[in-house]
Formats: structure tokens, C-alpha cells, sequence
């Protein structure tokens, strides 16, 4: 496992060791001393599991404090883009994305931060999602960011969307409390 930082703080990129043989894979996707070793603090209190069908486009989400989410973020079948924005007001990457392409072949993950907001697309017929959580899930303190507001070139027009994806406020409206 390498953990590689990226130029937004605390946003890191998972390389994940795969090993095969004629039994099939195997892959650890967390480990708790390796990320401490890298200046990463995290307990996961919930894991999700998703599954979308292709052009589906899922965020940006995000928990307001004090129930504020890191998350660990990995595709086990087919692809998606994986994007992230820096909704923290002191950060120097404030209102920046970063991107990257996570599928069941390349073994990326993403960690991302409390602060974060997080969105993805999926780009395969069919992708499966899991994505662990720093907090248990709050209705009261859910929230998001409307994906086509944001300084990020999409490679779609018209994704499918939730309804509440559809009614998120704008980036340009939100009132940030990170």
C-alpha cells in the first residue's frame, strides 16, 4: 500500500497492493499503522456500498459539522471518476477539485478529509462503490453541492441524477462551515 498526498491538503491517493494467483485476488484496502505512519488519524464508524448503472453522477455530499466525514473511497467492479472539492474556507485549496479514475483494475482508492465534499460518475455499465465513513449519518447535518456548479469539466451534459442531487444548492451560494 503507498499512500500518496495530492496538492490538496490531507486528500490522499491509495495505490493498493493486488496479489493473484489461480485461487483469484486479494486486495487490503485499509491499514490502520500504515496510515498513521503518513500522519492520517482515522476510526471508521459505517461502510456504504453502492451500485450504479453507467452515467449515473452522485454528489457532491458532504455532513456539516460536528458530524464532518473522512472517507475511504474504492471501486471493487467497473470505473468511475472520483472528484472531490475543498469546501474548507482557510484552505489555499478552497473551491478546488481533484480527480482521479478509480475501477476493480487499477486498485486506487481516495481518503479524503473532513471538508470535502465528494461526487463520482460512473463511467462502466455497472460500477460498485464502497466507501467507508469517519461518523455515523446525520439527516440533519447532510448536505451537497450541485455538480455542475463547480470549476470542473464534467465529460457529461446530462448525467443521471437523484432528486435531491438535482435541488442541491449552488457552490457559489453555499455558505460553508468548514
Amino acid at each position: 500500500m503507498k499512500i500518496q498526498k495530492t496538492k490538496i491538503k490531507e486528500l490522499y491517493c491509495i495505490q493498493n497492493k493486488k496479489i493473484e494467483d489461480e485461487r483469484g485476488s486479494f486486495i487490503k484496502v485499509f491499514q490502520k499503522k500504515n496510515y498513521e505512519d503518513n500522519g492520517i488519524q482515522v476510526k471508521f464508524d459505517e461502510v456504504f456500498f453502492s451500485v450504479s448503472i453507467k452515467n449515473v453522477l452522485r454528489g457532491f455530499h458532504f455532513q456539516n459539522p460536528p458530524y464532518g466525514l473522512q472517507k475511504l473511497i474504492w471501486v471493487t467492479h467497473g470505473e468511475i471518476l472520483d472528484v472531490v472539492i475543498d469546501l474548507r474556507k482557510n484552505s489555499k485549496t478552497f473551491g478546488k477539485c481533484h480527480s482521479e479514475i478509480l475501477n476493480d483494475k487499477n486498485n486506487m482508492a481516495i481518503f479524503t478529509p473532513v471538508g470535502l465534499g465528494h461526487a463520482f460518475l460512473c463511467l462502466s455499465d455497472r460500477c460498485h462503490v464502497i466507501y467507508c465513513t469517519s461518523n455515523h449519518y446525520s439527516a440533519v447535518h447532510d448536505s451537497g453541492v450541485r455538480w455542475n456548479s463547480v470549476d470542473f469539466n464534467w465529460p457529461i451534459d446530462n448525467p443521471i441524477l437523484s432528486i435531491k442531487d438535482k435541488s442541491l444548492p449552488t457552490f457559489e451560494s453555499l455558505e460553508s462551515q468548514f
